[in-house]
């Protein structure tokens, strides 16, 4: 059954957005301290981490990774691996394997996405079976073109067969922080035309975050397409973890808050529930903290460019800096503790 699309706030109530914007300025003043070390001694950015730790050390006991075992061939790492509970199974295949993962209910409105692997170029034609079965229309790629290679599983310059599909690209656009791919997916046998949106992100570098704005403008533009919350949203990175879990997990609190401004979501707990259904998908506490820091840019620039201009401020409105949040790119230390990352860099 198809999802309706969620309804929105208008954020026509006075009471209600002062309400959201102090819960912004309480982030905010969080969001300044996540990396200060408490008096029992852990960072808020530790304790928070620990927190999810704990939750996914005990989901753990209850799921099982036996399927992906069978298919070394099929998954670029062999710990980065689909719980069977929540794998994407390929219906009407013999060989219904694929490393991706079904990730739904995380928050009451938050979108359902599929979370997947880069395609190898030997898994090609089940990436684009998966997409046509699950009736999916909005592709998110989470790798520059350096960082993908020579496994672009989209046609550029002419049309590509993968399989009994014969896949075309019929509209591009080229933004300054992504790229915007209309493609049509041709299957004669079942005669049926699909038209698919892939969105390339391209503003991030390989062992860096990228700027929050460049995030923050990114989901904006995911949030806008109209098929968000109706389809579900195939999105992937190199290895399924990371870059991937960053957007589920903002894509699903922003969702919350603009439905309900008045509280923002649990970040922890939403990062839970995300990875209860592929593991290790938020990766490290680094991730965890740039979700937190794109999330205020994200709340201070809507709140700049939409809710100021809705009502007369009085001066509890004006306590709350509505300047863009710090935007510089961080190194991730675990970088340096990773024997994989040269090859993980992408996740």
């Amino acid at each position: 059954m198809q999802k309706k699309p969620i309804e929105r706030n208008s954020f026509q109530d006075p009471d209600l957005i002062k309400q959201f914007t102090q819960e912004v300025e309480k982030l905010e003043k969080f969001v300044d301290i996540l990396s200060t070390k408490t008096l029992s001694g852990p960072t808020s950015l530790e304790l928070k981490w620990k927190e999810i730790q704990d939750r996914q050390d005990a989901e753990q006991h209850r799921k099982s990774i036996s399927v992906a075992r069978c298919y070394p061939m099929k998954n670029r790492f062999p710990d980065i691996l689909p719980y069977d509970q929540t794998r994407v199974v390929l219906i009407g295949r013999k060989d219904d394997y694929i490393n991706a993962s079904y990730i739904k209910d995380i928050s009451p409105n938050s979108p359902e996405f599929i979370v997947t692997q880069c395609p190898l170029s030997s898994t090609f034609h089940d990436f684009w079976v998966m997409v046509c079965n699950e009736n999916a229309e909005l592709i998110l790629c989470l790798l520059n073109d350096n960082e993908i290679g020579n496994d672009k599983y989209w046609p550029v310059s002419k049309p590509l067969t993968v399989g009994n599909y014969l896949i075309s690209m019929t509209n591009q656009i080229v933004k300054p922080y992504w790229t915007d791919t209309e493609i049509l997916i041709n299957e004669p046998d079942e005669r049926i035309l699909r038209k698919i949106r892939l969105i390339q992100f391209t503003a991030w570098p390989s062992s860096l975050f990228p700027l929050t704005s460049s995030v923050s403008s990114f989901l904006t533009e995911i949030l806008n397409d109209p098929t968000v919350h109706t389809k579900p949203i195939v999105l992937h990175c190199f290895a399924g973890i990371g870059r991937s879990g960053l957007l589920c997990l903002l894509l699903s609190a922003i969702t919350e808050i603009l439905v309900n401004p008045s509280s923002i979501p649990d970040l922890p707990l939403l990062a839970t529930k995300l990875s209860s259904a592929r593991k290790n998908i938020v990766r490290d506490r680094e991730h965890f903290k740039f979700a937190y820091q794109v999330l205020l840019h994200f709340l201070k620039d809507f709140i700049a460019k939409h809710v100021l201009k809705k009502v007369v401020l009085d001066d509890s409105f004006t306590k709350i800096d509505v300047q863009a949040a710090p935007e510089q790119p961080s190194d991730d230390p675990l970088s340096l503790l990773d024997p994989l990352w040269a090859t993980k860099k992408g996740a």
